[in-house]
């Protein structure tokens, strides 16, 4: 079953029609999408129920064509021009999506369903595009290398190290579950005049981080522990011992971090919110 929280909304507006890759790219290991955005007549809208910087686009074809991006987000009135950093290179590689969350942020109905969105358009037309995942990873294959030079000749057959980072923000995430770190919303009961908060609580998720920076050595680290790990057939062995000093590595950042994390669900960073350090207890607000 996938949950919604952790699933972003993604359309491929083609000229004006409408295709839906919200539950083909959810993960990055189960299915694709394939697509070719057009410079002149398409956008690719990206939403989630409450406001996000980060989007990581894992890529099995890349675009070949050079190209940039032109994003906007809708400010309650207006499409809005908004300043990114693409280190996808306009699909050319894979790679993070990356912004500063606008002041006033509206919402917006776009293929019958309300989100925080922006959109997406390139400067020129792609050539057919097929897309692995676009949800978050904490650290990708640029991080691992700058950390072991010759961690590709590790890849065997695949293309990148997607899984073994995924399984990093995992594990990271079930660490600050394990340390009761919950998610509270207060909502309002509109089906009363007395206006009740309702609250609910939920564990943390991976999209629940205010700042991917936090975690993205400790992320890296434990990726490439686990690489090391499963290329090791000998327990006393080189890489066996180069898993268990990065996973090492990886545990030592992780019981010493300060996590800004969205308490209460709203999407938006508030002061009790930023740099929380993270104890054995259970979290209050």
């Amino acid at each position: 079953m996938i949950n919604n929280t952790i699933k972003f909304t993604i359309f491929h507006d083609d000229n004006g029609t409408f295709f839906d890759y919200s539950n083909q790219l959810v993960d990055y290991y189960r299915d694709t999408a394939t697509m070719a955005l057009n410079k002149d007549d398409d956008y690719l809208y990206i939403g989630h129920y409450k406001p996000f910087r980060f989007i990581y686009f894992e890529l099995q074809t890349p675009n070949i064509n050079a190209n940039s991006f032109v994003c906007e987000y809708y400010n309650g009135t207006a499409w809005t021009a908004l300043t990114i950093i693409d280190s996808s290179n306009g699909f050319t590689r894979s790679g993070y999506l990356q912004f500063d969350k606008p002041e006033y942020w509206g919402l917006i109905t776009i293929n019958s369903i309300e989100k925080y969105y922006i959109r997406v358009r390139p400067s020129a037309t792609h050539s057919s595009t097929v897309l692995l995942g676009a949800n978050i990873i904490y650290a990708d294959d640029i991080e691992l290398k700058s950390k072991y030079f010759n961690i590709y000749d590790f890849l065997g057959a695949r293309t990148s190290f997607i899984n073994e980072c995924v399984t990093a923000r995992d594990h990271i995430i079930q660490t600050f579950r394990n340390k009761n770190l919950i998610i509270d919303n207060l909502e309002e009961d509109a089906s009363t005049f007395l206006l009740n908060n309702l609250v609910y609580k939920r564990a943390l998720n991976a999209l629940d981080l205010h700042e991917i920076e936090e975690v993205k050595l400790a992320a890296t680290y434990l990726a490439l522990g686990i690489i090391f790990r499963n290329a090791s057939d000998d327990p006393e062995g080189n890489l066996m011992a180069k898993a268990t000093y990065y996973e090492g590595e990886a545990r030592d950042i992780l019981n010493k971090l300060l996590l800004s994390y969205d308490k209460n669900d709203d999407g938006l960073v508030e002061d009790e919110e930023r740099a929380n350090k993270i104890s054995s207890g259970r979290t209050i607000r």
